[in-house]
């Protein structure tokens, strides 16, 4: 059995959950104790459990830049028997992508995921809920795993039930994780009356680059982007529609299905997106896009995509429908209507 289990960490940005590359560090900058409060937090709701860990012969701290790993674009490193010395060990990138920029909640995550390999000598685990979640917070790379986003501060069921499974691999699966077979339409469109549906162009040197119409005919009706010019990386343009204070129910999924036609559309294409923000604060709580699911290009003749937001969390204060061409695509993209349903 190999010894040796890496994490692969994504990066949620507004709209897409991709890989960042790591580049190497000349120095490290190793701050004092940075990771001592998550370990003892990672004890502690073992504790609250009935399970007692041994914290002896436990190292935590930065990845050495002389590191075989450090070049690997990998976050971290767990390992229960380093090198053969029986030291269980925790190895965290310097890279602020991977700590410093990271929430409380993120952190948190992450460092619980890497101290399953080290301190419970978990190996990855990939398969999922019922209902689309992952069955456990020791998932990995094959599942496309982001271990900053399993859970946030507006999942707390969620959460538990993440915690209960990394001590207790026989914790059984919840009612809200099972397969949901109810389905209501929180809101739909054809586009015949689109007025509330909002523009925003991309950010590029060429003046009316990417332009969005609306098109009302006796025989289509649609929400239209098409490119002149190619979109530059990391830069989109969408219709989005936003609702405010939306009645939801935690733990219920979002599923939002869109009929899309295109044009010799090329690059990455199009994509549809879910987004909800909560909190005082205004912080993004849930997020759900079709890129990298799979591909929206080429010519489209009404063809049928969806999405799903698997957990609504809790005290969303917007929830946004994004309809996407993406970065370096060009061509038309034709959104001719969309439904979004309640799963229970």
């Amino acid at each position: 059995m190999k010894k040796l289990y890496y994490t692969l960490i994504l990066s949620i940005s507004l709209f897409a959950c991709e890989k960042e590359a790591i580049e190497s560090a000349e120095e490290v900058v190793v701050k004092e104790d940075p990771f001592q409060e998550y370990v003892d937090r990672f004890f502690a709701e073992g504790e609250k459990r009935g399970v007692q860990l041994d914290q002896d012969n436990l190292w935590v701290g930065y990845m050495p830049p002389t590191s075989d790993q450090f070049n690997s674009g990998f976050c971290g490193y767990g390992y229960w028997d380093y090198k053969g010395t029986g030291q269980k060990r925790v190895e965290i990138h310097p890279d602020a992508h991977c700590w410093d920029d990271r929430s409380d909640i993120e952190k948190e995550g992450f460092m619980f995921h890497e101290l399953g390999h080290a301190v419970l000598e978990r190996q990855h685990l990939n398969i999922r809920l019922p209902g689309g979640l992952e069955r456990s917070m020791m998932c990995g790379s094959p599942n496309n795993c982001n271990q900053f986003a399993l859970y946030n501060d507006f999942t707390p069921a969620l959460r538990e039930y993440y915690l209960d499974e990394l001590f207790l691999e026989t914790t059984p699966v919840p009612d809200w994780a099972k397969e949901k077979t109810t389905q209501t339409i929180f809101f739909e469109d054809d586009f015949s009356n689109p007025g509330n549906w909002v523009f925003r162009e991309a950010n590029v040197s060429t003046p009316n680059a990417f332009i969005g119409s609306k098109i009302n005919t006796d025989s289509t009706n649609a929400l239209k982007i098409q490119a002149s010019d190619r979109l530059l990386e990391g830069q989109f343009s969408s219709w989005s529609y936003t609702f405010s204070n939306p009645v939801l129910k935690e733990g219920t999924s979002l599923k939002l299905t869109a009929t899309i036609s295109a044009n010799s559309l090329s690059g990455t294409g199009a994509a549809i997106a879910l987004r909800t923000d909560s909190g005082t604060r205004t912080r993004p709580s849930g997020f759900s896009t079709s890129q990298g699911l799979y591909p929206i290009k080429g010519i489209q003749n009404q063809r049928t995509f969806s999405i799903t937001l698997d957990y609504v969390p809790t005290e969303i204060n917007t929830l946004y429908i994004f309809l996407l061409m993406l970065p370096e695509s060009s061509g038309s993209v034709y959104f001719e209507d969309m439904r979004l349903e309640v799963l229970e």
